[in-house]
């Protein structure tokens, strides 16, 4: 498909004036609710395409498709999508008859709670719930299931195991920074290879996507379940892979934090 994402829009989802959502992500789901498929410029491709994967990723079911062809690209809510961002109309409309009723008091309240609200630099941030919980005294194995069916073993000390009330069936996001994932070729190989320096999870999928500098490749895998997963590395430390190959990812139980939805 084409990468020339240049169809034109009616306007811009980022500056319609909706600056009170404070999630990039969340003003795309809003915009795209006005369009069959909301059209995106290709400055924003990338910003789209990533607010795209990020919401499927955190739900744990798509909520929206990005599209790509010959005219352009966008975005196209599914029906779960849709409905969420009705759900999202109706925040906007409460919050605005709070401001109305308490003044610019409870703005300077928001905008802090916005200031205060944490945002993450990790490229991998997935929806999971919590199985099992196993350890010692100091540090806990927290077994967690993703929507795609993989497990992964995050290692938390006990007391943010008992700071996030963890136990079985808890909804958690974990996070995983991309250069912390290792690609390794799934070639011939139906088990995750042989581990190295202390990497215990293993996430298998296909590549989608492959993108690189003068310094760095990222690489874009499908793990299932409409899920992505993204690994970053040194080209010169990057196996010889392509679009289409079924790869590992591996990652230490240390590199997986864990968050609890507020």
């Amino acid at each position: 498909m084409s990468q020339e994402c240049n169809r034109p829009q009616p306007r811009d989802p980022l500056r319609s004036g909706d600056d009170w959502i404070g999630h990039q992500r969340l003003r795309w789901l809003f915009d795209a609710a006005g369009f069959d498929v909301l059209p995106v410029r290709e400055h924003e491709a990338a910003s789209a395409r990533g607010a795209v994967q990020e919401m499927n990723n955190l739900a744990g079911e798509p909520l929206a498709e990005w599209l790509e062809g010959d005219i352009g690209c966008g975005i196209r809510l599914t029906a779960r999508g849709r409905r969420l961002s009705v759900a999202l109309s109706v925040v906007r409309e409460a919050e605005a008859r709070l401001l109305e009723e308490f003044g610019g008091s409870f703005a300077d309240d928001l905008r802090l709670l916005d200031r205060v609200t944490v945002r993450t630099s990790a490229r991998n941030q997935f929806f999971a719930r919590v199985e099992t919980l196993s350890g010692g005294a100091l540090q806990d194995h927290v077994v967690l299931r993703l929507p795609s069916g993989h497990r992964i073993v995050a290692l938390i000390t006990r007391s943010s195991v008992e700071a996030l009330a963890l136990g079985p069936g808890i909804d958690v996001v974990a996070l995983i920074k991309a250069p912390s994932m290792r690609v390794v070729s799934a070639e011939g190989q139906a088990q995750p290879p042989q581990s190295v320096g202390g990497e215990v999870n293993a996430l298998d999928g296909v590549v989608r996507s492959m993108s690189r500098d003068d310094c760095y490749t990222e690489v874009l895998v499908d793990i299932g379940a409409d899920l992505s997963a993204v690994a970053v590395a040194a080209t010169a430390e990057m196996p010889p892979i392509g679009i289409g190959q079924q790869v590992w990812l591996r990652f230490s139980t240390a590199s997986v934090i864990v968050g609890v939805p507020a």
